[in-house]
């Protein structure tokens, strides 16, 4: 497919297009794309686990092909918005019939409107009778974008008919769940976006899809319940109806607000901040009742601790910890208190978990975030990343806390865990990854830049 003038002089438009199985559909779909009076910046086909030749379908029209062997819609979608390298990233499904100003329309609303992350349009079913099409077309629709989009505060995107600024796909990609084939991708990724997303719904952004959910049933119970399914865990990481329409509207909640407010007094009370997916809080919830299958996104902190040799304090964790026991991680992680300022949350936790005293802590991945599980525990964090320097007596961890320490060089750690011969927790793996290409002695990591830290955690 050539690129025409006024595609490049606009937002360059990625469209990306799960398929499995749908070589026919899909047929019709990219002879669509072939037409467009400004032709797509490229097409990706990602080709989930196919057996029809719907790989080599695509190839034959020039688009580029993406494997993703995870079978499900939500990890062949991510995957696409993964490799898409436009400015905007559009998504059609297989049995999308587009008209010719799709893509057009697309690139011209977000070079209209540069704050603009998400627009969306509706459809109509083209396989339906004729007497059922319209009023299946207007149920569908009225459940979209009515019913739907008051659960999740906001307009909520349709996967056959989609577009997503790539920069807000990197700001929540890590939040997206990829391997549950039974959520609607497009309704999780409209949740992980947050209700202060900017997401336009263009009426003239129509196409036609394929009534499939009509053909039976079974089918339209089927959507409903996986839509519901996709609500309540929506709702479980990111806050309920009512707080994500606080959080639309900016309603002050009081709690989690960045004001200073006295810490808990005691374990049992203590809390942590829950955070939208941009980072804002919403909340707070105690500390022993948060983690669990549906671990709500909330702010943490992990830090390295080094000593005057520069070496950094790597520990293993209790073994009767409640999320990953035993595992081999960096030298501490926490949550702050509400209102508790990062640095201040880490030199509290080192004095409470390693018996150490620490100072010049400074961020050095302060926007940092990761969700990982282990035994049906899930923990989901904003959580960036702070190097400190030790100040004081010697090493003397809490046992409840810390299974055992030791001070190793950092390029010996680095090389361990990137060579596969060290195995840490999922966190500590990534920041190590991250941290990789930073001088080997950790005094000299410079600070990171603090306006990527979550809004939750910049304090005046």
């Amino acid at each position: 497919m050539e690129r025409s003038r006024d595609a490049i002089s606009q937002p360059r438009v990625s469209v990306v297009v799960p398929v499995r199985d749908d070589a026919e559909l899909l047929r019709r779909c990219l002879s669509d794309l072939a037409r467009q009076s400004v032709a797509p910046w490229e097409v990706i086909v990602v080709d989930n686990a196919s057996s029809d030749g719907s790989a080599a379908l695509a190839r034959s029209y020039g688009a580029r092909v993406v494997a993703e062997p995870v079978v499900g819609v939500p990890a062949a979608a991510a995957r696409g918005y993964d490799s898409a390298t436009g400015d905007v990233i559009a998504r059609c499904d297989a049995d999308s019939r587009l008209p010719r100003d799709w893509v057009a329309r697309i690139a011209r609303r977000f070079a209209d409107d540069e704050r603009l992350e998400g627009l969306t349009g509706p459809g109509s079913f083209y396989d339906l009778p004729p007497r059922l099409a319209p009023l299946a077309t207007a149920a569908y629709l009225a459940g979209t974008f009515a019913a739907t989009g008051a659960a999740l505060a906001g307009i909520p995107l349709w996967g056959s008919n989609m577009a997503l600024r790539r920069s807000a796909w990197e700001r929540v990609r890590h939040l997206v769940t990829r391997d549950d084939p039974g959520l609607h991708d497009d309704l999780d990724l409209s949740l992980a976006l947050g209700p202060r997303a900017r997401v336009a719904l263009d009426p003239r952004l129509r196409v036609g899809v394929a009534g499939r959910m009509f053909h039976s049933p079974g089918q339209a119970a089927r959507r409903v319940r996986m839509a519901m399914r996709t609500l309540r865990r929506g709702w479980a990481s990111g806050g309920s109806p009512g707080l994500r329409w606080v959080d639309r509207l900016r309603v002050p909640i009081g709690p989690g607000l960045p004001t200073p407010v006295p810490l808990p007094d005691a374990a049992a009370a203590e809390q942590v901040v829950l955070l939208d997916p941009a980072g804002h809080a919403i909340g707070t919830a105690p500390k022993r009742a948060v983690h669990h299958e549906s671990t709500p996104l909330h702010l943490a902190f992990s830090c390295y601790v080094v000593d005057d040799r520069g070496r950094v304090l790597v520990t293993r964790r209790a073994r009767d910890k409640a999320t990953f026991p035993g595992v081999v991680t960096n030298s501490v992680c926490g949550h702050p208190a509400p209102g508790e300022d990062l640095a201040h949350a880490v030199v509290r936790r080192a004095a409470d978990e390693l018996g150490l005293a620490v100072d010049r802590v400074r961020v050095v991945l302060p926007g940092f975030a990761y969700r990982a599980q282990m035994a049906g525990i899930v923990e989901h964090e904003l959580c960036p990343v702070h190097v400190a320097e030790q100040d004081g007596p010697a090493l003397s961890p809490d046992p409840t806390e810390v299974d055992d320490a030791w001070w190793v060089p950092w390029p010996e750690l680095r090389d361990g865990v990137l060579g596969g011969s060290l195995t840490v927790s999922p966190w500590c793996a990534d920041q190590v990854a991250e941290l990789a290409d930073l001088p080997d002695d950790p005094r000299q990591w410079p600070t990171g830049d603090l306006t990527t830290l979550p809004p939750a955690a910049r304090h005046p």
